[in-house]
């Protein structure tokens, strides 16, 4: 659960701290929560899958194949990132077009489609962990590293 309410008081503080930049921005920003889970949605889905094979190749005493495991879902991540960031690059266009995006808003998606969407490769990273760390037996290391993203690895960026 702890690990859970990390990501919304990091959104919150990006909340506040986008909104003193008026409406535009955080339509912005609105529009960029929405795009993310489209765009990143293998690396979301993998963090679900990836967990139940390492715990059972964990179990069946299989080390190598729990090492394996780690390692191909790291690289289908950092795949599933690549192409999807070179989705958003190439159609940002598009995409504030289709969102009717103006002003500081269209900036902000042109941003993120350019440079920002690139985090995700670190968000994958840790997704991918937190999964290992859950299904493997160490979840406080899980609620540590999310809880690290949310407040070091967020708030000092959008203060």
């Amino acid at each position: 659960m702890l690990t859970n309410l990390a990501t919304p008081v990091g959104a919150a503080f990006v909340t506040h701290a986008i909104a003193q930049f008026g409406p535009s921005a955080v339509a912005g920003a609105a529009t960029i929560d929405r795009l993310s889970p489209v765009a990143f949605g293998l690396v979301y889905a993998l963090s679900g899958a990836v967990g139940p094979i390492l715990a059972q190749n964990l179990g069946a005493g299989q080390y190598r194949r729990v090492q394996e495991g780690m390692r191909d879902s790291l690289l289908f991540m950092v795949a599933s990132v690549a192409v999807a960031w070179l989705v958003l690059a190439l159609g940002q266009g598009v995409l504030i077009r289709a969102f009717s995006a103006e002003g500081l808003a269209a900036e902000l998606i042109a941003l993120f489609c350019t440079w920002l969407a690139a985090s995700f490769f670190f968000s994958g990273g840790l997704f991918v962990a937190n999964a290992s760390f859950n299904n493997l037996g160490h979840p406080l290391l899980s609620t540590f590293f999310n809880w690290g993203r949310a407040t070091l690895g967020t708030i000092p960026f959008a203060w």
